[in-house]
């Protein structure tokens, strides 16, 4: 079959692939996976509606886009960028190091091995639904060759440390809100990673994991070397076990995610591979695993077309269980990988975060025992509280949270981590929010001559339940015992305000306050920016949410997480009261 791919091409007069040297084959390409910000990138499909979309993106970022192919355009201009004819015309005019695609499905193969033909480094095909027949005809192409390294089909590509490579959302696809949210957060986040030193590297089979496993590991302070999409049809140019190569030879790479999924053998490989030459490492390097699909029944395809379990292989078990044994850690959600790398990553000595490098100055302790102790702070608002909590914790623990936000019921958590949350997405760099910290310490009174005491330095803290810890110990307290104390203290205050009632699910009270101040808006928040009807429908207080609805509460206001009242019942399993807001007119 390989010595038949390449004749065909000789018969028809087109170039045949590079076979300059017997010694090399397909995996000498693994290299070209190491792509920087200056590669130069052609798009294949530049002038379509889906290759504009994603280059004017790439464009954005600083990738480093030198033209494109579209044959019925040749000789024009489009985002600033050459068109040619071909792409043999294109490598001789721009001399690209890799190439992207955006080709629909029935010309992707061609699009590929004409890439392939002209001997460009590495090269990307996002298109997914290529026949399968097409994607053997092209594997056959790049095994009969030793140049060209394809990621893909089906994939969202690569990223290096300090360039944005591709993304892969469609704009005429009905996933585009999700899709476009889940780019954003990635290309935020690796804004700030970018300038991180120590480094994770991901492979992944699914896109919006990737996405998902660059926002998490960047909250915790991590950067990432080289983040490589990999695909997830059933014939993947590349595979989890060549990019894992690339991350064992990587100095820059101290940590691996790996995110995998039902169906083939690729995750099986990499783990073989990872306990021959990773767990047998003097110090191996950390690795995360995760693994979808644990729940899909056999013989049905879940998303992807290589995601489905037959012939009794490819079950998630069997993959869990091979990457166990060569020393991954294995999370049983994907929202835990960033909090278990940085652990993992900790419990091998390694430098792991922004945050150990950097030292708070005296200052900084200063006025945090200031405000530990400041009798004044009981005048100060919550939001204000807050702030200084998510500061506090930035510069003495993470980042961001390591675990998850809180719910509803806990809303004392659930406000200290959205601040906490706050500060991270606001704040790239540990000095500005020092400098805001003692910004708002000054305002309350404090001055470095004032300073009388300074603060023993806070041990670091990556403890995933943090939120009834306040008053114990300065790890955890942000400096702010007292000024937090009605926040990090139970709700244990009887409230008789409108919340409160609906919270307690006091129906006559509730009754009573209404029929006493008939002026009251029922759809009001509170200073969480929760309404009555929200608080009662996450408690599953049916009669205090038929009351509401009776005297005019919107069924349909949002809460800070943009639910419905619906939403956080169905939510929160509160059947009944779902068919009751159904039903309400």
């Amino acid at each position: 079959m390989l010595r038949h791919a390449g004749q065909s091409l000789i018969s028809s007069g087109r170039r045949t692939f590079s076979q300059s040297a017997t010694r090399h084959s397909y995996d000498d390409t693994i290299r070209n996976l190491l792509i920087h910000k200056d590669t130069k990138v052609l798009c294949q499909g530049l002038t379509g509606k889906t290759g504009t979309f994603h280059v004017t993106e790439a464009l954005a970022y600083g990738t480093n886009m030198v033209g494109g192919v579209s044959p019925k355009k040749a000789g024009q201009t489009h985002l600033g960028l050459p068109v040619f004819g071909s792409v043999r015309d294109a490598v001789n005019a721009t001399k690209p190091d890799a190439t992207i695609l955006y080709v629909p499905p029935p010309t992707a193969a061609d699009a590929i091995i004409e890439a392939i033909e002209n001997e460009i480094g590495l090269i990307v095909c996002v298109t997914e639904g290529i026949p399968q027949s097409d994607e053997i005809r092209v594997m056959n192409a790049l095994k009969s060759q030793s140049r060209s390294r394809l990621v893909g089909p089906n994939c969202p590509g690569g990223r290096p440390k300090g360039a944005f490579f591709i993304t892969s959302t469609h704009p005429d696809s009905s996933f585009l809100q999700l899709s476009t949210h889940w780019v954003a957060k990635w290309v935020s986040n690796l804004a700030i990673s970018t300038n991180l030193e120590k480094s994770t590297g991901i492979v992944s089979r699914s896109g919006t994991l990737t996405y998902e496993a660059v926002a998490q590991t960047t909250d915790v302070g991590l950067g990432q070397s080289l983040c490589v999409g990999i695909g997830g049809d059933p014939f993947p140019g590349t595979q989890h076990v060549d990019v894992i190569k690339v991350f064992l030879d990587d100095p820059n790479t101290e940590g691996i995610v790996i995110i995998g999924e039902i169906g083939g053998s690729m995750e099986e490989e990499a783990a073989e591979y990872l306990e021959q030459y990773n767990k047998t490492r003097k110090n191996p390097k950390p690795v995360v695993g995760f693994i979808a699909g644990r729940t899909a029944p056999p013989g049905r395809r879940m998303g992807h077309a290589g995601a489905i379990i037959s012939g009794g292989k490819g079950a998630a078990v069997d993959k869990v269980k091979a990457l166990e044994r060569a020393g991954v850690i294995v999370t049983d959600s994907p929202a835990k990988i960033g909090a278990e790398m940085l652990k993992a990553m900790k419990a091998a000595g390694l430098c792991w975060s922004i945050m150990v490098d950097y030292q708070a100055s005296s200052n900084f302790h200063g006025a945090a025992a200031y405000l530990s102790s400041a009798s004044a702070l009981s005048k100060v608002s919550t939001a204000v509280k807050l702030e200084l909590y998510g500061l506090f914790k930035y510069i003495t623990s993470a980042r961001m949270p390591t675990s998850s936000r809180p719910s509803i019921f806990d809303m004392t958590g659930r406000a200290k981590w959205d601040a906490w949350n706050s500060a991270g997405q606001k704040y790239e760099e540990p000095a500005k929010v020092e400098e805001r910290y003692l910004e708002i310490a000054r305002t309350l009174g404090w001055t470095e001559q004032t300073t009388t005491e300074v603060m023993p330095e806070p041990e670091f803290s990556t403890d995933d339940d943090i939120w009834d810890k306040d008053d114990g110990t300065s790890k955890s307290g942000g400096g702010l015992r007292l000024a937090v104390s009605s926040i990090a203290a139970p709700l244990k205050v009887v409230d008789n305000s409108i919340y409160g009632l609906a919270l307690s699910n006091d129906v006559s009270g509730l009754t009573a306050l209404l029929e006493t101040h008939p002026e009251t808006d029922l759809n009001a928040l509170d200073e969480y920016g929760y309404a009555p009807i929200h608080l009662a429908c996450d408690r599953g207080s049916i009669e205090i949410v038929k009351l509401l609805l009776a005297k005019g509460a919107d069924r349909d206001i949002k809460d800070p997480d943009g639910l419905s009242p619906l939403e956080l019942s169905q939510e929160a399993g509160h059947s009944e009261i779902a068919k009751i807001l159904v039903s309400t007119p």
